[in-house]
């Protein structure tokens, strides 16, 4: 139950294979620099002040049970690193606003990751869990902004599922500035888009196990295709679409299967 806080400029280097070496710690300082040096984990607390957390590795919350096991200040710089990795035990968990480099989601148990505020993640985004269970993002009416490698939800591995939703009355905004990939899983992989207006600029690829609870449910959202390049791939798997917009100067898509909208079906700008 210790407590470690880095208050100068330096280095954070943990030994051995395990990355989870600390309870709490607090590290970049205002106008500070942590620099790490290996991956490194905790398992309640992680405080980031107003300084620079850097180096190219992984930070891991391995198996807490802390609800809220990030607090991070505005104005700290966080994207010189890997990625965050949440990997929390028998709790669900809040991910504070912030803009990170990527993001994990791998839920020991049927467990949900809740943002609270608008959220940029520069890379990349990942929901899944441990095997034979099901980790959940819930925008929570929010702004998530997801980078150049995209939006990844369950595993390769089919019995590691993930499923983002929006929970709110609110009406979120999901931006993919990259490729969307559902994976096959076993029945659980969903893109639930109630309340969710979608932009992806990258390849869309539904390859869920088909069912009732898995790949993508439209409800009344709108999903916009935005790339500005030729050569993206769409694949349903089988799945609709509500409403959609092909909208990107100098786009070009080739539907990989059937393509079903319920709604409004509009072609802004293309290519093709």
């Amino acid at each position: 139950t210790s407590t470690v806080n880095l208050t100068g400029n330096g280095t954070l280097k943990t030994p051995g294979s395990s990355p989870v070496r600390f309870y709490k710690i607090s590290c970049a300082a205002e106008g500070k620099t942590t620099t790490l040096q290996s991956h490194f984990g905790y398992s309640n607390l992680l405080t980031i002040g107003a300084g620079t957390l850097t180096g190219s590795y992984t930070v891991y919350y391995n198996s807490g049970t802390n609800q809220n096991p990030l607090v991070i200040h505005a104005d700290a710089n966080v994207t010189g690193i890997q990625r965050f990795f949440f990997t929390p035990g028998n709790v669900d968990i809040n991910l504070p606003a912030h803009t990170y480099p990527s993001i994990s989601f791998d839920s020991i148990g049927n467990r949900t990751m809740t943002l609270t505020g608008d959220t940029t993640v520069n890379t990349s985004f990942v929901v899944f869990a441990e095997a034979n269970y099901t980790g959940t993002v819930d925008l929570n009416g929010k702004i998530l902004t997801i980078g150049s490698s995209g939006l990844e939800i369950g595993y390769s591995s089919a019995t590691r599922q993930g499923i983002l939703k929006n929970n709110s009355a609110t009406t979120s905004t999901l931006t993919v500035n990259g490729p969307v990939t559902i994976y096959a899983g076993n029945g659980s992989n969903l893109l639930n888009l109630n309340n969710i207006n979608m932009s992806v600029s990258g390849n869309f690829t539904n390859s869920a196990v088909a069912g009732e609870n898995s790949g993508i449910i439209p409800v009344t959202s709108t999903v916009t295709f935005n790339a500005t390049g030729a050569g993206r791939t769409i694949t349903s798997g089988g799945d609709s679409f509500n409403n959609v917009d092909f909208n990107g100067a100098g786009g070009g898509w080739t539907l990989q299967d059937g393509f079903i909208t319920t709604g409004d079906f509009t072609v802004t700008r293309t290519d093709t």
